[in-house]
């Protein structure tokens, strides 16, 4: 999982030519897990349950 994320951050940073960009990603447990990246920023995790 943490592969995962760490892959999401990388290419939010590296081809993310805008201000922000914005991920969403199914966990093995039916959470999802949302992930804001701005450049200069320390990333943004959200975890939601959806129904």
């Amino acid at each position: 999982m943490k592969e995962i994320i760490a892959a999401i951050i990388f290419f939010g940073v590296i081809f993310g030519n805008a201000n922000a960009a914005e991920f969403t990603c199914q966990l093995e447990n039916n959470k999802y897990v949302n992930v804001s990246v701005e450049q200069g920023k320390t990333p943004v995790y959200r975890y939601t349950r959806r129904h």
